[in-house]
């Protein structure tokens, strides 16, 4: 499955038990030293341990890059905290995480608010003085976080839920990847009272 970051932890996690497995491979052989004899072999190792611990952390840091490299970015939540228009807002952009691969991005308040209309950024929506004053603001505890929007995320690339959704992605004329981002947005983004889930026949089998 395209953009699957399932299959990317998956990936990771095999590449750290390959280096883990080595580490406490060193460190055995470490325990097993008991003789003044081999001093040197002693550093050696543990010299080797330092060294594979080190390349283990750029070999997954490097494949981290890549993977947000090649990520299409579906969706970000919006992590901007400010209650009301004022320079920062207006000039430091709306600092913003992809929910698939990580990446952090910041964007123009015009920016933004296209992705948020194109139901590609999770965020609150709100509005000053008149409905023509629209911004938009982190969602706050009640509303979720980045990492339990992020858990949601990732259970809907779950093998238990994958089958169930391809068909109603079908159904949508979507792409899986597309029907999950929907569905994220449906929960979080929405208030519970919006009636526009209904009117596209979403299910939330999650």
């Amino acid at each position: 499955m395209r953009n699957n970051p399932l299959e990317f932890i998956k990936g990771q996690e095999e590449l750290r038990k390959i280096y883990e497995a080595k580490l406490l491979e060193l460190e055995q052989k470490i325990q097993d030293i008991s003789s003044t004899d081999v001093v040197q072999l002693y550093i050696q190792l543990k010299k080797e341990i330092e060294q594979t611990d080190e390349e283990m952390k750029a070999t997954l840091d490097a494949k981290k890059k890549e993977y947000q490299k090649e990520c299409i970015h579906p969706m970000y939540v919006c992590f901007n905290l400010i209650h009301h228009v004022d320079h920062i807002y207006l000039e430091g952009g709306i600092l913003s995480q992809c929910i698939n691969c990580g990446k952090v991005k910041r964007f123009s308040v015009e920016e933004a608010g296209q992705l948020f209309d194109e139901h590609r950024l999770i965020a609150r929506e709100d509005y000053f003085d008149t409905r023509d004053d629209r911004y938009l603001i982190y969602l706050s505890p009640e509303w979720g976080c980045y990492e339990k929007i992020r858990d949601f995320y990732l259970r809907a690339y779950d093998s238990v839920h994958v089958e169930i959704l391809n068909e109603q992605a079908a159904q949508m004329g979507m792409s899986i990847e597309e029907y999950i981002c929907e569905v994220t947005f449906q929960k979080f983004s929405l208030p519970k009272s919006n009636t526009k889930n209904k009117q596209k026949g979403f299910k939330r089998t999650l």
